[in-house]
């Protein structure tokens, strides 16, 4: 099972949420995801504000595949 860091992120424009996936990490397990996250936090806030100015707020975590589907088939079913 892969494991992915997830940022749900709030813009300063908008009430709803939406996810970022980072699919360019993957992990084979939960810790090494955590692990990963809690070392890089700083730097995967700055990265996330570079490439999205208008953030708000932001809520990074690692998720496995099949509950990102999820995620974003809960979040986006009336897209």
């Amino acid at each position: 099972m892969n494991w992915l860091l997830v940022a749900l992120i709030t813009y300063t424009n908008s009430a709803s949420p939406d996810l970022k996936i980072h699919a360019g990490l993957r992990f084979a397990t939960f810790d090494t995801c955590k692990n990963y996250r809690k070392a890089n936090d700083e730097l995967l806030n700055k990265q996330l504000l570079e490439r999205y100015p208008n953030i708000e707020k932001t809520l990074i975590r690692c998720f496995h595949t099949e509950s990102i589907k999820e995620m974003r088939r809960r979040m986006y079913q009336d897209n």
